[in-house]
């Protein structure tokens, strides 16, 4: 019995120090990680939706509390005055999470571009949503009027043979849609 209570008492002090290292190991790299996921992963995504900007809107962003968590805005500014604003959300899609970045025109409150900054899509058919074709059906809506596919009452075409991903990204773009909604208004009549 004496050998079973040292054997534990190695064993449980192996576990909590290496549990340990590896929670001081995750603080250290987090603000790395965070920082290359955004320039690598959402940064085209974001520059694409946000073209007629001469800043970088990696810079300028801010976060702000909506319905209890953080969203992060990012803005594109020309010429001093903020032209588009964009954000990230999520929906499940057929291979995964699909995160969309929505780009809205801070003035009309409608929606600029879209684009898909992160899919886990059937490669060949799912990811024929990352296409201008699919993409640019969204350019145009305000928030009154929430992406939905046309078969689902809404006025967005899906992607032939791909009706879980098209989904995924309407819902994604909805998502985006009801956050600005609710942003709006604290961001002084559209202007940062």
């Amino acid at each position: 019995m004496n050998d079973a209570v040292k054997m534990f008492s190695v064993l449980a002090g192996v576990t909590t120090t290496c549990g340990l290292l590896l929670a001081g190991a995750h603080d250290l790299t987090r603000e790395r990680i965070f920082s290359q996921e955004l320039r690598y992963t959402k940064g085209p995504a974001i520059r694409a939706v946000l073209t007629d900007a001469t800043n970088d809107p990696l810079v300028d962003r801010k976060a702000v509390a909506v319905s209890g968590k953080e969203v992060t805005l990012f803005f594109g500014k020309k010429g001093g005055s903020v032209t588009g604003m964009a954000l990230e959300t999520a929906a499940q899609g057929y291979g995964g999470p699909l995160h969309v970045i929505t780009g809205f025109d801070p003035e009309s409150g409608k929606c600029k571009a879209i684009a898909v900054a992160l899919s886990r899509e059937t490669p060949g058919i799912g990811s024929r949503i990352t296409g201008n074709a699919f993409t640019e059906s969204f350019a145009g809506l305000d928030t009154a009027t929430f992406a939905a596919l046309r078969k689902d009452g809404g006025t967005i075409d899906a992607v032939s043979g791909a009706t879980i991903s098209s989904r995924a990204v309407c819902s994604a773009v909805a998502a985006a849609q009801k956050l600005f909604k609710e942003i709006r208004p604290s961001l002084s009549g559209g202007r940062q």
